[in-house]
């Protein structure tokens, strides 16, 4: 089971498979990802999966990023981390360049968008 979220989008959830990952579930981001409570609320489903789900946070859209929405993404890799379940990071630039900068590239699995 492949789940993807994408909570500013109708509402409604929808589905689809990450590359190379069958159970994943995937949380999309907003463009502006600004601080930690919505970010903490975009993790929750991806968080509350079960244990043997990978999770891809798709930041791909994102254009603003601050430290303090990092914190919940932080907390989810520390989880996956002692699950031993795997996390992938999608990135934009600009989410890319504020996870860099934080040190967390080495700690998180960052992937490029795929072209549209």
């Amino acid at each position: 089971m492949s789940t993807m979220t994408d909570p500013y989008e109708n509402g409604v959830p929808r589905f689809g498979t990450p590359a190379d990952i069958a159970d994943a579930i995937t949380v999309r981001a907003p463009a502006e990802l600004d601080d930690a409570e919505a970010a903490a609320q975009l993790l929750a489903p991806a968080a509350a999966s079960p244990r043997g789900t990978a999770i891809v946070a798709d930041l791909s859209a994102v254009t603003h990023l601050t430290t303090e929405a990092v914190v919940p993404l932080v907390a989810v890799a520390q989880q996956c981390l002692d699950e031993g379940r795997q996390l992938r990071v999608v990135a934009s630039a600009v989410a890319r360049q504020k996870l860099t900068r934080l040190g967390l590239d080495t700690v998180l699995s960052l992937d490029p968008p795929t072209p549209a």
